[in-house]
């Protein structure tokens, strides 16, 4: 298992800034993240990051796919003004491509559903960032933080819109 330092090297990370806790305790997820990574054969690979903090895992997505000469796009949503100011500078000090970075949450997959996915108003939904972003969806790389949230996974793949696709889920914390 390579350690975040030698995954940084390797994919050429500079310096995050990170705004408490993030990526840097993380050692677990983003081995588990690189072993993802490397199984992901698609042509065009596209990452939803959601809560996205300082960006990390959407450099990493976006720097691995960069070393293979394939163009990945990420999508990244933040509602904290710290973590999203933090992202966009992590974003530009790394020169990465392709990232782009909302600055809202996530409110529901589509604005007619209500309950868990439903956040409040002025929130985006998946449907829009991909309708935004010009990106048909064919695979999801699902990482929870909280294993509670597994309703909002259940809800989004039985919604309708996104039957036909292959999810994988991450699942870390209490």
């Amino acid at each position: 298992m390579e350690s975040i330092e030698q995954l940084n090297e390797k994919y050429n990370i500079k310096s995050i800034e990170h705004v408490g806790g993030g990526y840097i305790n993380e050692t677990s997820q983003i081995s588990l993240f690189h072993e993802v990574l490397e199984k992901i054969n698609n042509p065009n690979p596209v990452m939803f990051e959601l809560g996205s903090g300082e960006c990390y895992y959407s450099i990493l997505f976006n720097n691995y796919f960069k070393t293979k000469n394939i163009k990945a796009k990420n999508i990244c949503v933040e509602m904290d003004p710290a973590r999203y100011e933090a992202g966009n500078k992590n974003i530009l000090n790394n020169s990465c491509e392709n990232i782009f970075v909302e600055k809202t949450y996530v409110g529901a997959i589509d604005p007619h559903i209500r309950g868990v996915l439903n956040q409040g108003e002025g929130g985006i939904t998946i449907k829009n960032m991909c309708e935004k972003y010009n990106i048909v969806l064919s695979f999801i790389l699902w990482s929870i933080s909280i294993v509670s949230n597994i309703r909002i996974f259940t809800k989004f793949f039985f919604n309708g819109f996104y039957n036909c696709m292959n999810i994988l889920s991450i699942v870390t914390g209490k």
